[in-house]
């Protein structure tokens, strides 16, 4: 039976080690070094040996456990600065200090963290310690704080309360993949999530206002990690599924004033927009889509000619966002003032790559 695992990794060093192995992967000089120990994989976590626990606690992790990393990478000033951002599932351990040494910086009284397991590719989440208090036990008294130690949850009322309501670990760690991911988890790793999800049967969705979640805009300037917006191997395929979601939506009359005859996908255009049609006052709309399997946005992304379309007057342009692609119980928040909030600073836009090419 897998087990779930809570992993801190909040303090200054976790913090500096968190991009060397689990939020990127290992560098190439460090992949090779791996797979020169027999271990063909791209992520990984560590602890130290302790005064022996850690070490017993090491030999119980099996591969197909889960871990929930609690981390400080806060990746928006609206977050808590620590919670558990990262899901991943353990592929294999070992102990080994010399791999240890070159992978991550050592801790503060100079051990290294020799006790490793490689891990799938983590999933981006955003749990607080009171959400998972919250699914862990009815009463939500169970790991309420924050993590001191790598441990696995083993409270006899919380594993009765998991096999009740989730049926087991493993069905836990799909809701909270569908409630609390912020990307999409790759379905080579987590076939189990996507079967259960497959099996849902009544499809159902909500209009809401709130998905995406406001940045807070009190001056404060807390230092805080950032890390470069990861593009998941799913995120196309998300992306895919809201659009036909919403061109489904527009199709059929489920959104109002909409000529449904009208209704064209021109993704594949490079028009600047997703979906267009005729309004029923003969206005054309133009309709960008944004998807997520998770519950809400922290923010997206367009490009810039999604931009520069956007900036035209003569476009009515709208925002579909989609939260919980992989579900039957969609969130769906349309934005149909992008331009005025833009110019009134309710939401601002900022740059994230450049292109960089020789000149001659």
């Amino acid at each position: 039976m897998e087990k779930l695992w809570v992993i801190p990794a909040s303090d200054d060093i976790a913090t500096k080690n968190i991009p060397l192995s689990l939020a990127d992967g290992f560098p190439a000089n460090i992949q090779e070094k791996v797979e020169q120990k027999g271990f063909p994989y791209n992520f990984a976590w560590g602890a130290k040996l302790g005064a022996g626990k850690n070490v017993n606690l090491h030999r119980q992790m099996q591969p197909g456990d889960y871990c929930l990393f609690y981390t400080a990478d806060q990746q928006a000033t609206d977050e808590r600065k620590k919670a558990y951002r990262w899901l991943a599932k353990i592929e294999a351990t070992t102990n080994d200090a010399e791999l240890a040494k070159s992978i991550w910086h050592p801790a503060q009284n100079g051990e290294h963290f020799s006790l490793i397991y490689f891990v799938t590719k983590p999933v981006k989440i955003y749990l607080e310690t009171e959400d998972l208090s919250r699914l862990l036990t009815p009463q939500g008294d169970y790991f309420y704080a924050a993590p001191r130690g790598f441990c696995k949850v083993d409270k006899k009322e919380a594993i009765e309360h998991i096999n009740a309501k989730y049926g087991s670990s493993e069905g836990l760690t799909n809701h909270i993949l569908q409630h609390y991911a912020l990307e999409a988890p790759p379905e080579e790793d987590y076939t189990e999530f996507y079967e259960s999800t497959s099996k849902e049967s009544e499809q159902s969705y909500k209009r809401v206002d709130n998905l995406l979640k406001p940045t807070l805009n009190d001056g404060t300037k807390e230092k805080r990690a950032s890390y470069a917006q990861r593009r998941s191997t799913e995120s196309k395929k998300v992306g895919d599924e809201a659009e036909l979601f919403v061109f489904d939506l527009l199709k059929s009359g489920e959104i109002e004033g909409v000529k449904t005859e009208t209704v064209k996908n021109v993704a594949t255009d490079k028009v600047g927009w997703d979906i267009e049609y005729e309004s029923t006052s003969g206005s054309k709309i133009c309709v960008e889509v944004k998807g997520t399997v998770g519950q809400r946005f922290l923010n997206f992304e367009i490009t810039r000619n999604e931009l520069e379309k956007l900036d035209n007057p003569e476009n009515h342009y709208h925002i579909y966002l989609v939260a919980g692609c992989r579900s039957n119980s969609k969130k769906l928040q349309i934005i149909d003032n992008i331009r005025a909030m833009i110019t009134a600073g309710e939401i601002s836009c900022s740059a994230l790559t450049y292109r960089v090419e020789l000149v001659g």
